[in-house]
């Protein structure tokens, strides 16, 4: 059932390595090259995810369409201030004092930041790629700033933000993350990087009393949707590129957009346009769609795309309830009701982790060919192991595939023989770990994250490992991650096999740690 049963130390799975390749991150090239060898992205079954929104007692509710669940957290909000939910499922907003505050559903805990906040504005919130999240808001006097709890550091970045208005913010490969907002006095949008400290002014105004909305594509692309100044035209902003585009399309004044990265890496935005009813665009075709629904005025939607790939919509209706909404179902009344002046919120998930899940479970039923032998089409990708002969290369494979699941996300490593690359070898993951500062041992207290690769069996040298597996999510309270593995020994085959609540990688090993990338 593990993929390390030839007992072959790291060192000595190394020196098989056929070639080394240096990866920097995912081009189209590359994504045709694996279609053509049959290795092909697909979606999981199963679409979740939790909305937090203000209700009409100015309380901080959370709820799961799903189940149709609900939670009253007892937490009293800003009037008029929305919420902002991480993928990792922490909730951002601001107290009724106007402070920063923070609320795990997972565990009912909160506090406050102790950060004071502007009036009538609402914190974004982003899960890192290396684990915990970072917030960006306006402060009491105006300015940006930045908050990582996990670490307690703040940053005070000096811009200065339009009144009434609030930050968006989306993670980056490498634990890094970007911001887009509405600049004072100019009222132009600007761009943010904390790796160089760099800002940037794009030139494009943005109307008064709205925000921007920003995601990351798998391919490290940022893109930004805004209500563009005097028009109220629908615009989005490339910084890579510096390119932007009016779409034609007229919002509701005071209102803002949110936007998503999907799973074929094309964004989808969501607004409420100036009939009052909820649209959305997609900037690859140019294609809109006036869903029929009608918002409440001054409220604006939040997208996310689901695990299937279809992306999902949360708006306030207009009966002032929470709606939610899919292309396939149509829109759903909650019944709960809403604050007015609010807009609720739903995780947008971290495109890395994102991209590196769907291509893995994508693979699920995935077996050696021929038969009862290590020959598969990840480790030939890798140009590593021995030839079979039929396109496949033979090598116990498990880490193989970690490897590719995360190339497929534009995670920057080196696949080679040297110290510190990754490998055909499971223990590979803990050196890049630990070099890079992401490695977390079991029973550090670490909460596992979707796209973490998870050892089992490491030796107190780190030089072997039994296995290693891609985590697809975590549920607190369970003793393992559930995992998709590659090389899992089913029959005497391996084969890519999805598994829950993993703890074991042969029955006798345990959970070592995790990796984050």
């Amino acid at each position: 059932m593990w993929c390390g049963r030839r007992g072959l130390s790291s060192r000595g799975r190394q020196r098989g390595l056929a070639r080394w390749a240096v990866v920097t991150g995912v081009t189209s090239l590359l994504a045709c090259l694996l279609v053509a060898a049959g290795v092909r992205p697909a979606s999981a079954a199963t679409d979740s995810y939790r909305i937090a929104f203000q209700s009409t007692s100015n309380i901080l509710y959370y709820t799961t369409p799903a189940n149709a669940g609900q939670r009253d957290t007892g937490l009293v909000m800003a009037a008029g201030t929305s919420p902002a939910i991480a993928s990792s499922g922490e909730v951002a907003f601001q107290g009724k004092n106007n402070d920063l505050w923070l609320y795990d559903p997972a565990t009912g805990g909160y506090r406050d930041a102790g950060l004071g906040m502007s009036s009538t504005t609402s914190p974004a919130i982003a899960s890192l790629a290396g684990g915990g999240y970072e917030i960006a808001f306006q402060d009491n006097k105006g300015i940006l700033w930045l908050y990582n709890p996990s670490t307690g550091a703040s940053v005070n970045t000096g811009l200065g933000m339009n009144a009434n208005t609030s930050p968006a913010i989306t993670a980056t490969a490498g634990g890094s993350y970007a911001v887009a907002f509405e600049a004072a006095s100019t009222q132009d949008l600007w761009y943010y990087t904390p790796s160089n400290a760099g800002s940037r002014d794009t030139g494009l105004g943005v109307a008064l009393d709205t925000s921007p909305a920003i995601t990351i594509t798998a391919s490290g692309t940022p893109q930004i949707a805004f209500q563009a100044a005097n028009t109220h035209h629908l615009w989005y902003y490339t910084p890579s590129n510096a390119g932007s585009r009016d779409t034609g399309l007229g919002m509701n004044p005071n209102t803002s957009p949110a936007i998503t990265d999907t799973a074929s890496g094309t964004p989808q935005i969501a607004f409420q346009a100036n009939n009052y009813h909820l649209w959305y665009y997609t900037p690859s075709n140019a294609g809109h769609r006036d869903t029929g629904l009608t918002m409440y005025p001054d409220s604006s939607p939040a997208i996310t795309t689901a695990a299937s790939g279809n992306y999902q919509i949360a708006f306030s209706g207009g009966n002032g309830d929470l709606w939610y909404y899919t292309p396939s179902a149509g829109g759903t009344d909650t019944g709960l009701g809403m604050n007015p002046n609010t807009s609720p919120t739903i995780p947008v998930p971290n495109p890395l982790w994102a991209g590196i899940i769907d291509p893995a479970e994508g693979q699920a039923g995935y077996q050696d060919s021929p038969a009862g032998t290590y020959c598969n089409k990840f480790t030939a990708y890798w140009g590593a192991g021995t030839s079979c002969g039929n396109g496949n290369s033979s090598e116990e494979w498990c880490s193989d595939f970690a490897t590719w699941a995360w190339h497929m996300a534009g995670v920057p490593f080196t696949y080679g023989s040297a110290d510190g690359d990754l490998s055909g070898s499971a223990a590979s993951f803990y050196q890049w770990g630990a070099d890079h500062g992401t490695w977390h041992p079991a029973g550090s207290g670490y909460t596992p994250q979707p796209g973490d690769a998870v050892l089992y069996g490491l030796n107190s040298e780190g030089t072997y490992a039994d296995h290693v597996a891609i985590v697809t999510s975590y549920t607190a309270g369970d003793a393992g991650p559930n995992v998709v593995n590659g090389d899992w020994w089913v029959a005497g085959n391996g084969t890519v096999t999805a598994v829950n609540d993993q703890t074991s990688a042969n029955g006798s090993d345990s959970l070592s740690g995790y990796v984050s990338p």
